[in-house]
């Protein structure tokens, strides 16, 4: 990565992290409502039978009550696990022992569940910190979600969740940076596709 780029993107997740140190209870919870209710109408999802989604961290756009939603309609849900021998995210499915507990770096994670092939998830909920209209994401800086979607099936969407305020006119990219194909807010549906 070009000192440029490092620095650009070092400037931009410092101003988004302390935009999201500010958010109120009140806030957060009207973005959640919001961001379900956008979910819903989101027509790639409802082609969807397995969702990978996240547990938020932090004031991380919650998508709680949309995983709640899906998994309430009967369908499958996986939440990320991160493998520090591998450096990568791996699905693993929600099921009726899991217990919730942190785990990389204090991320909230699902245990005493099955991993789930990447081959099975159709669709991906991707946090982040910054997103443009062009599918590019910043991310926290370690390259997780780079790295997870550059071995999902081509057929699976990726769909990056924000508040309204993340979306940007530019996010600094690098080689290994990922597009997604759709950003989600609260009062928004975005296709970066176009």
């Amino acid at each position: 990565m070009s000192d440029r780029i490092s620095g650009q993107k070092a400037i931009l997740r410092k101003e988004m992290r302390d935009r999201l140190k500010r958010l109120s209870a009140e806030e957060r919870n009207c973005a959640a409502t919001g961001l379900e209710e956008k979910l819903r109408d989101l027509n790639e999802l409802s082609r969807s039978l397995h969702v990978l989604g996240f547990i938020p961290h932090g004031n991380e756009i919650n998508c709680s009550p949309f995983c709640d939603y899906w998994l309430g309609k009967g369908h499958k849900l996986s939440y990320p696990v991160v493998d520090t021998s591998q450096d990568v995210i791996n699905p693993h499915e929600v099921c009726e022992s899991s217990i919730i507990a942190a785990g990389y770096r204090g991320i909230r994670e699902p245990r005493g569940c099955p991993m789930t092939p990447l081959a099975l998830i159709d669709a991906i909920l991707i946090p982040g910190l910054a997103f443009d209209a062009r599918g590019h994401r910043l991310g926290q800086g370690g390259g997780h979600y780079d790295r997870l979607l550059v071995r999902r099936p081509e057929s699976c969407a990726t769909i990056g969740l924000a508040y309204d305020w993340q979306v940007v006119d530019h996010v600094p990219v690098d080689v290994h940076d990922q597009l997604i194909q759709w950003i989600v807010t609260p009062t928004r549906i975005i296709d970066c596709r176009i």
